[in-house]
């Protein structure tokens, strides 16, 4: 009998199939290697060609090997080449941006240097209006910045617990902490002859502050960083010099802080708790005069500046316990200016409230000369232009600022 035949098809297992196909790979490896003797396979295709492909399957494993190892050596190679470069500056970059980073006393002569930055001022000031932090926009960008900087404010402390900016600071600050803290004011750039004063008002807590007294003065600045004092002279409210000068260096962080004693002080103390204080700072060249008045009481110091090439010698005058001397960083910036900023040293619970001076306040000014002839005394400010003789005769015959009004109701054959 004839065994019955299955008619169905024969199927092939996988094992059939990859033994079938073994010689024929090993074939194409053979040929492979007879055409590269030297048996290291070349990246073949290219790294931009396998980097297109969506589909490696058509290269073997040599292939992809040489493939991978030819990107790892490349990807070494650009990561050496770019960090031994050093990052580049772009070509051109907007003034508003260049001039953000100065400091802001010296924004008025950034402004100056070309006209194209000139054009750039209200991108400057808008820039500078949202750093610090202001809120009420007065007109342009321009005169919103200006109102606030003829403000005197506060602007740092010591220990640095607030965060102010140089415009948006309070008027009026209050020690909460356990120990002596330091307030500055904003900065105030003095040309060489030219006068600033400023008031403050202490308020002294009837309980709980202690065996400690508060202080009030100036500091002076780094001309290239306001942000930072390099030495800084006050006033006690008893007139006399703290006993431990050490400590107060300490606590201020490092920069030197010398009282400046009151002679022939007739009524004790210096000022109360609710006195007003009127601080007055002239730059004399190599010189600074510094003026307090408080109830009745002034008193007049001054401070000697001696260049010596990397750093200043201030020296207060005359040579008394408070006039040892101090080497700090060279204090006079830009066309000789002086950088000052009023001071004070608030025992806890004590506030400081801080204005400009009446002669300041009525006629706006920051900074200007004062010109004595005799008894007489006639101001003019800074950025007025020089007078004429006659016409400085004139105005010397009356007390009072010099104004663009008094100078027209002047005679012309005066000027």
């Amino acid at each position: 009998m004839h065994s019955e035949r299955n008619t169905q098809p024969r199927t092939t297992s996988r094992h059939q199939v990859l033994t079938m196909e073994a010689p024929q790979k090993r074939a194409r490896d053979e040929e492979a290697a007879t055409e590269r003797p030297n048996k290291k396979y070349k990246c073949d295709p290219s790294l931009d060609t396998a980097a297109k492909q969506e589909d490696l399957s058509a290269l073997s494993k040599p292939e992809l090997r040489a493939l991978v190892a030819s990107a790892r050596a490349l990807a070494r190679r650009a990561d050496g080449e770019i960090a031994a470069r050093h990052a580049s500056f772009p070509r051109c970059l907007p003034p508003q941006f260049v001039m953000s980073w100065l400091p802001l006393g010296d924004l008025p002569c950034a402004l100056r240097v070309s006209k194209a930055w000139h054009g750039a001022s209200e991108a400057l000031f808008q820039i500078v209006f949202r750093e610090n932090g202001l809120v009420d926009r007065v007109g342009t960008w321009r005169e919103s910045v200006f109102s606030y900087a003829r403000e005197i404010r506060w602007a740092g402390s010591q220990p640095s617990y607030y965060p102010w900016k140089e415009l948006n600071g309070p008027t009026t600050v209050t020690n909460r902490e356990k120990t002596l803290m330091y307030f500055r004011g904003r900065a105030i750039r003095l040309w060489p002859g030219c006068t600033t004063s400023w008031r403050v008002l202490v308020e002294k807590p009837s309980e709980g502050s202690g065996t400690y007294i508060n202080a009030v003065g100036f500091a002076i600045l780094d001309p290239s960083n306001p942000g930072k004092v390099l030495a800084a002279y006050e006033w006690n409210e008893d007139g006399q010099p703290y006993p431990m000068d050490a400590v107060r260096c300490k606590n201020a962080g490092g920069f030197p802080v010398r009282d400046l004693k009151i002679p022939d002080l007739r009524v004790r103390p210096f000022f109360r708790g609710d006195d007003v204080i009127e601080v007055k700072v002239t730059h004399e060249g190599c010189r600074i005069v510094a003026t307090v008045a408080a109830d009745g009481e002034s008193a007049r110091r001054g401070i000697e500046m001696r260049d010596c090439g990397k750093y200043t010698m201030l020296r207060v005058e005359p040579l008394e316990r408070d006039g040892r001397k101090d080497d700090v960083a060279p204090v006079l910036g830009r066309e000789d200016t002086l950088v000052v900023a009023p001071f004070c040293d608030l025992c806890r619970g004590s506030s400081a409230s801080l204005t400009w001076s009446p002669l300041a306040d009525s006629n706006s000014w920051q900074t200007w000369r004062e010109h004595k002839e005799g008894k007489k005394t006639w101001y003019e400010p800074r950025l007025a232009p020089p007078l004429p003789p006659g016409m400085a005769q004139a105005l010397a015959q009356e007390r009072g600022p010099i104004t663009p009004a008094r100078r027209a109701r002047l005679p012309r054959a005066r000027r």
